[in-house]
């Protein structure tokens, strides 16, 4: 396989700035792809002052500062390994809202299925969020939420202007397809207001079927 080593350097543009804070090896053989990160204490990509919605010409976006890593990442035609994914977002400009304290606690993709850990703690939204889902289209998921905090009135988005909301909340699906699909959601200790209209939950326990 051809071989390509990368060692760390920084790129300053009117962009922003990207640097590169650890070496990686980059292995290249017919449609297979390996970037393995040689030093996996530290991290991969850092960004600072990113202009990251005029790069991809969305206004919604604005600046990033924050931070990315990774072990080791596996391209093998449509399958994907990787492990030891991580991310730390410090400052993220969204619909005018500036967010911080987004946190990837970890990413795993092995067999189309992938495995993430998020956290946000935001003066506006704070959140644990835990799951795995298929990269392949399926309806198979299990997500664990617990939201310590949230309220809608700063986050850019008028749909839940409205909102705040505290609580856990649960989702298991499986199924052939979107159209045949089984599950179970949960509510436990949850509370939610809008327009000045309270909702107090305790326990919910739903099964369905979608045939």
């Amino acid at each position: 396989p051809n071989t390509l080593r990368l060692q760390p350097f920084t790129v300053h543009t009117q962009q922003g700035s990207i640097s590169l804070k650890s070496s990686v090896k980059i292995g290249f053989q017919q449609d297979d792809i390996v970037v393995k990160n040689e030093n996996p204490d530290k991290t991969v990509l850092e960004m600072s002052g990113l202009k990251l919605g005029s790069i991809l010409n969305d206004p919604a976006i604005g600046q990033v500062d924050g931070t990315v890593s990774l072990n080791e990442l596996q391209v093998n035609g449509k399958e994907i390994l990787l492990n030891g994914g991580k991310g730390m977002i410090s400052s993220l400009q969204f619909h005018g809202h500036n967010y911080h304290g987004l946190t990837l606690e970890s990413l795993e993709i092995e067999n189309n299925q992938a495995s993430a850990q998020v956290s946000l703690d935001d003066q506006s939204a704070a959140l644990n969020l835990k799951g795995t889902f298929s990269l392949e289209g399926k309806p198979t998921m299990k997500v664990e939420a617990n939201i310590l905090r949230f309220d809608g009135r700063d986050l850019g988005f008028p749909e839940i202007a409205e909102v705040k909301c505290k609580g856990g909340l649960s989702l298991d699906t499986d199924g052939s397809s979107w159209q045949k699909v089984h599950g179970a959601f949960h509510l436990n200790d949850f509370n939610l207001e809008k327009s000045g209209k309270k909702l107090d939950c305790s326990q919910l326990d739903l099964d369905f079927d979608v045939d």
